[in-house]
């Protein structure tokens, strides 16, 4: 599994209260289990948000530190989850629900598991493989032997060893991430545990996420993104609304002062042709939630020739405790079908 992070709203879940005719008050938390008609064969369609604990001990919904949504591909229910990170979103299988929990994971990757054996001085073999994952097909296994050797072969006896060796045999090394999905009936909540495989030294070893065992509820606050961040190298904060002079030598300017305009502009040149008989829009997120939807972009000419514009403007009225995290959504429409083009991610510390 490869992790890239980006970077490592709110409001207040009470709960009720009951009291007898005597002086002491009883405290009950959550529902009673007969309330909650959340059960694993219902998870279909429905969306979860990482409940944070705060020091007050009050409980805060948070979309960026986790969120999950399920839905069915065929007949196996799928899971995005953004693991904790702020830009990227990860593909999970699940297992069809046991007594008490439900198992999801991402895909298989035997070549990797081949390459972290390997650099350990141990076999790659079938056998060995499926020790790790007993999930992989004869064809899966065959192929991640073939080119998992290949690549040891490649980098065996060079000067680039001793850095494939440590890539692929370190704790950090994260293989597939997994996850354990329980119910709480109580509080009509999920109860997560958030989890990665990897092998260190030859041995297998499942370790926990940052996000450890938590609680999700489910999500009351509206449109989330879904999308994994694919680039960020092109979406750029700039102090100017209008178009650069330069746009291959515009630079990303990182720091802002609250109530500043951010100007934020997509300037690669893979997005200023606009072939004929294609329209386009865009989709601004912060934070993982909706800024606007459905913008047009503009257009400019650039040495003669009208290329297409990406631009939106933000300003922070108060400083995020984290450098914040804004995503566009190029969307193209051709020949009455529309698809996501690309989806592009920038942080701009706000100070």
């Amino acid at each position: 599994m490869a992790r890239s992070p980006f970077f490592a709203a709110l409001f207040t879940l009470f709960v009720g209260c009951g009291e007898d005719d005597s002086s002491t008050k009883k405290v009950t938390l959550g529902q009673k289990a007969g309330e909650c008609n959340v059960t694993m064969d219902s998870l279909d369609g429905t969306e979860w948000v990482y409940l944070r604990a705060n020091p007050d001990r009050t409980d805060t919904p948070d979309p960026m530190q986790g969120r999950i949504k399920f839905a069915k591909d065929g007949d196996k229910l799928t899971a995005k989850y953004n693991v904790g990170s702020r830009s990227d979103m990860y593909e999970y299988a699940c297992e069809e629900p046991g007594e008490k929990r439900m198992i999801c994971r991402e895909a298989a990757h035997a070549k990797d598991y081949c390459q972290a054996l390997a650099v350990a001085d141990k076999e790659c073999t079938a056998e060995s493989l499926r020790a790790i994952d007993p999930s992989l097909t004869d064809e899966e296994v065959t192929k991640g032997i073939e080119e998992g050797m290949a690549n040891v072969k490649k980098f065996k006896g060079t000067d680039k060893w001793d850095n494939f060796v440590f890539n692929n045999n370190n704790l950090g090394n994260k293989l597939f991430g997994i996850m354990y999905v329980k119910v709480n009936k109580r509080n009509c909540q999920l109860r997560v545990t958030d989890n990665y495989v990897t092998v260190y030294n030859g041995k297998k070893i499942e370790d926990s996420n940052p996000n450890g065992t938590n609680a999700f509820v489910k999500n009351d606050m509206g449109e989330l993104l879904w999308d994994h961040c694919t680039e960020s190298a092109n979406l750029i904060a700039l102090d100017t609304a209008e178009f650069p002079k330069d746009p291959k030598n515009a630079r990303h300017m990182g720091k802002w002062g609250v109530g500043q305009d951010v100007n934020f502009w997509y300037l690669g040149a893979d997005a200023m042709e606009h072939p004929e008989g294609c329209q386009y829009s865009f989709d601004t997120f912060l934070e993982g939630r909706p800024l606007s939807k459905g913008n047009a972009p503009g257009t400019h000419n650039l040495k003669g020739k009208d290329v297409l514009t990406w631009t939106f403007a933000h300003k922070w009225d108060e400083a995020p405790v984290q450098p914040a995290v804004v995503t566009l959504i190029r969307n193209k429409t051709c020949e009455g079908k529309t698809e996501v083009d690309q989806v592009s991610c920038a942080a701009v510390l706000i100070q």
